[in-house]
């Protein structure tokens, strides 16, 4: 069991590590070869810290068993907006900017009521599966014309030749040894956060397995408590950044839009790899547990735009109750 536990810290640790050198890598690439900060940032940056959700998900699609990344979907959004939002407002209260808010939040709640009707016969099929992903593109066409879309297709057309012409002087002309050398160094940071965002996701849905055999516990538990806090790391770090900065929006908005990617992207990929057989208590107690969330977080931060100290306390009481009710059941 010391080996189990091992083997799990040391999975999230991978997971972790393999989504930031990922960013890290492919934002310095695309820098090198002169594609600009704005199409970085609405590309890699935003899918960055969605990549151990997804590898998890569609490792346990693989191997049959989707009751993981339902568990995780739940359990990473209540630890984000609950938990981690709850420790952003501890450190330093913040507001934000009202209808972002309202929009984001919104825009996630109705997320998680598409599921809801899709999963209520208890099954997530294929089409459904097609459905959540056909929803997630159009929320990223309807983000791109809100962050005006032409400007980032002008820096896509207009950065093209740019591209091209710098890839061709880095691998086939004259140029500084300090650039190449550059490159080369985040190409392998690159695959090397790949490497271990697989290896990480490997080593946390096996010690999770094993744990959940060793002490009776169903795969849906394991997803809302272990997987899910596992999974929800970088996350935590890009939050807790952004809180020290003073950059609550980047930190929330992050929180938010993970939040409907796990919704949108990884669990309709998962039902297409995998149809979903949905236990009856995400419907009837953690489903509207999570609304009840998200709710409660829209009202806090309604109230003159600020999440107070004693907000964010409320809200990680309630994720810590949520979770000690869980234990409960198990035990």
């Amino acid at each position: 069991m010391v080996l189990t536990i091992f083997l799990l810290i040391l999975g999230a640790i991978f997971l972790y590590k393999g989504a930031d050198f990922l960013v890290s890598g492919s934002s310095n690439v695309a820098k090198v070869l002169g594609i600009s900060t704005l199409v970085i940032g609405m590309t890699v940056v935003s899918f960055g810290t969605v990549v151990p959700e997804l590898f998890v998900g569609i490792l346990a699609a693989f191997r049959g068993e989707t009751l993981i990344p339902v568990g995780n979907l739940i359990g990473t959004i209540m630890f984000n907006l609950a938990f981690v939002m709850g420790l952003m407002a501890l450190i330093l209260p913040f507001s934000v900017e009202k209808y972002t808010v309202r929009r984001e939040l919104l825009f996630l709640i109705l997320a998680l009521v598409i599921f809801f009707l899709l999963g209520s016969d208890s099954n997530l099929s294929r089409l459904d599966g097609v459905v959540l992903l056909i929803l997630f593109i159009i929320l990223n066409y309807y983000y791109f014309k809100k962050l005006e879309v032409k400007v980032f297709w002008h820096e896509i057309s207009s950065h093209w030749r740019l591209f091209f012409r710098n890839l061709e002087h880095i691998f086939l002309k004259e140029k500084k040894e300090e650039e190449k050398s550059e490159i080369w160094q985040n190409i392998i940071y690159v695959f090397l956060g790949l490497f271990l965002t697989f290896v990480g996701a490997r080593l946390l849905l096996g010690s999770a397995e094993e744990i959940a055999k060793t002490f009776g516990i169903s795969q849906l538990v394991i997803g809302l408590t272990i997987i899910a806090i596992g999974t929800s790391l970088p996350e935590l770090a890009t939050a807790l950044t952004a809180t020290f900065r003073k950059k609550h929006d980047v930190g929330v908005g992050d929180l938010m839009g993970a939040g409907l990617n796990n919704i949108l992207l990884v669990i309709g990929l998962v039902a297409v790899i995998q149809p979903i057989t949905l236990n009856a208590n995400v419907l009837r107690f953690d489903f509207p547990v999570l609304i009840l969330v998200l709710l409660l977080l829209l009202l806090f931060m309604r109230s003159k735009n600020v999440l107070s100290r004693l907000e964010g306390f409320i809200l990680i009481c309630f994720y810590l109750v949520y979770i000690i009710y869980i234990c409960f059941t198990i035990f």
